[in-house]
């Protein structure tokens, strides 16, 4: 059983691995396509057969652009 156990670990984290580089090819959420996979690998699978997005994903704005957008916020008021 534990043999079972690490050979099912080491596909699921191979198949995170691997969904996270094809997300990113397809322009999809890497982190949320490594953790789908990880918890259930066929999806890289569903994943592959999906087409690539022609549009670019949005781009969170990072802290620094939240935080100064904030404070120019709070400036007008």
């Amino acid at each position: 059983m534990a043999k079972f156990i690490a050979i099912y670990g080491s596909i699921a984290l191979f198949a995170a691995f691997l969904a996270s580089l094809v997300a990113l090819y397809k322009r999809r959420p890497a982190s949320y396509w490594a953790t789908v996979t990880l918890l259930f690998p066929p999806m890289l699978v569903v994943l592959i057969m999906m087409q690539r997005q022609s549009v670019a994903r949005y781009r969170r704005e990072g802290l620094e652009e939240e935080e100064e957008r904030q404070l120019r916020h709070d400036e007008r008021y």
